[in-house]
């Protein structure tokens, strides 16, 4: 045999030996794998832990989502109440139930308030944002205590302006 011949001999053995090492070694997964590649396994298992991530991560950003249009409803309430509560001082002002000073007193106060609201849940929600849970129950307990506060000054309005 020339040196050409045997050069491309052992080419065309090492190609085909190669090759038979794919088929070798996927043969012995479906043998000892039970009837599946252990690569196929390992696949559809890293598949499945991606596919349950995805999910978890759209349930906490369905979460966020709720939270924020809930956010969002409390203050657009609160800055409706506030020109509904505005509007209603003006009024007894002007039926004179309370004097004008009393009138940008109470006013001034409710903006104070509305607008500290405002403020503690735009931080309420950049809290959220960064993840900080901490944070998150701190801001939530300043904002609670807000909206008591604004409810109490609601009632003191309603009282004053009957």
């Amino acid at each position: 045999m020339s040196d050409a011949s045997r050069s491309l001999a052992f080419a065309v053995l090492a190609l085909g030996l190669a090759g038979c090492e794919t088929y070798q070694r996927e043969k012995a997964d479906l043998i000892y794998g039970r009837g599946q590649s252990q690569r196929l396994v390992d696949a559809q298992n890293r598949l499945d832990d991606a596919r349950a991530e995805q999910l978890s991560l759209q349930e906490e950003q369905l979460m966020a989502q709720e939270e924020l249009a809930a956010l969002e409803t409390e203050l657009r309430q609160v800055n409706g109440n506030r020109r509904t509560q505005r509007d209603r001082l003006a009024q007894a002002s002007r039926q004179a139930k309370i004097s004008e000073a009393e009138e940008r007193r109470l006013a001034r106060e409710l903006d104070l308030r509305s607008e500290a609201f405002n403020d503690k849940a735009l931080e309420l929600e950049a809290a959220r944002q960064r993840g900080d849970e901490g944070e998150v129950s701190r801001r939530e307990a300043e904002l609670a205590e807000m909206r008591r506060e604004i409810d109490q000054l609601n009632r003191e309005i309603d009282i004053m302006a009957r």
